[in-house]
This record gives structure tokens, C-alpha cells and sequence, in this order.
């Protein structure tokens, strides 16, 4: 028959004495450096304005050509001018009477199909008159702010019935 020896007593470990430096703990070395990827380059950001015609442009609205009397008032002022081009989004006013960007315009203009439409909108761009590029037309890019429901389907109607407006590099 076999004994087992009976279990080894417990010693406390001696308390530290009350003058002794604290020990420093222990600490793991540090992780090796995982590689990290590069950062990514930087998307190019958007010029602070909008280039008018820029052909890396995109709109939201397809834009068609549209040649059309066009009145347009200010709070003080009242103009008459020429469209351009027209969208859903907005239209173009070939004009030497230029407001500042932001101002706000009250339009009156007329589609082929007869329909008058009545909008209000905001001058996002102007185009001066450039002597370098007599034959560039001077004007105004206006967004649409307010239209009635009714003539923003009439313009929508009228510009997905025109061939789109695209510009060649060269006529920039």
C-alpha cells in the first residue's frame, strides 16, 4: 500500500519592509509594429466656383438648347435678356446686364410649345464679356429656387424631347 505524503503546509511570503523602494511591476514587452498601408492620396477637391461649360463638369439635369425671350426682374430692377440653354435644374440668360452671384431673380419665359413658366431663381454663375473670346456669350447661370409644379414638368417634358447639349474641348 502506498501513502501519500500529506499536503505541504502554506507559508505566508514576508510582508516588504515599510522603508523598502516600491518594486517596479513587471510589463510586457511592446507589440511588434504591425505595417501599415500608406495613406491614400487625397481626392482632389472642387474649385471654391463652378467653371461655366468646364467639361469635367457634371449636372444633375441634362441641359438642351433653348432660344427663348426671357425677362427677369430683381428687387429693383427689370431686365430682358436671351436663353441660352435650359434644364430642369435651371437656365442659362445670355445678357450683358450681369447680377452678382447669389442674387435672387423672378423669370418669365416661354418653351416652343407655348407654355409661359414663371420661376424664381438664384444667379449661381456669371460670365463676363471677354474681348480675348469675343464669340463666348456673356450671361448668367440661374438655379431654379421655386418653380410651379406644373412648369417644372413642362421644361422636364420639353428638354427630354432635344437632343443633349455637349461641348468639344476646343469650344471652351
Amino acid at each position: 500500500m502506498r501513502r501519500e505524503a500529506p499536503p505541504a503546509a502554506t507559508v505566508p511570503a514576508p510582508a516588504a519592509p515599510a522603508t523598502a523602494e516600491p518594486q517596479p511591476t513587471p510589463t510586457a514587452p511592446p507589440a511588434p509594429q504591425q505595417p501599415t498601408a500608406p495613406p491614400a492620396p487625397q481626392q482632389p477637391t472642387a474649385p471654391a466656383e463652378p467653371e461655366p461649360f468646364a467639361a469635367t463638369r457634371t449636372r444633375e439635369h441634362q441641359r438642351v438648347d433653348l432660344k427663348s425671350e426671357i425677362s427677369f426682374e430683381s428687387e429693383t430692377n427689370f431686365y430682358v435678356g436671351w436663353s441660352g440653354d435650359i434644364s430642369a435644374g435651371g437656365i442659362f440668360i445670355a445678357t450683358h446686364e450681369l447680377m452678382e452671384k447669389g442674387s435672387v431673380l423672378r423669370l418669365r419665359f416661354q418653351l416652343p410649345n407655348g407654355r409661359r413658366v414663371h420661376a424664381t431663381g438664384e444667379v449661381m454663375w456669371i460670365k463676363e464679356f471677354n474681348m480675348i473670346q469675343p464669340d463666348q456669350t456673356p450671361g448668367m447661370g440661374i438655379r431654379f429656387t421655386d418653380i410651379d409644379p406644373g412648369d417644372l414638368l413642362a421644361v422636364t417634358a420639353f428638354t427630354k424631347r432635344r437632343e443633349p447639349i455637349f461641348y468639344d474641348d476646343e469650344d471652351l
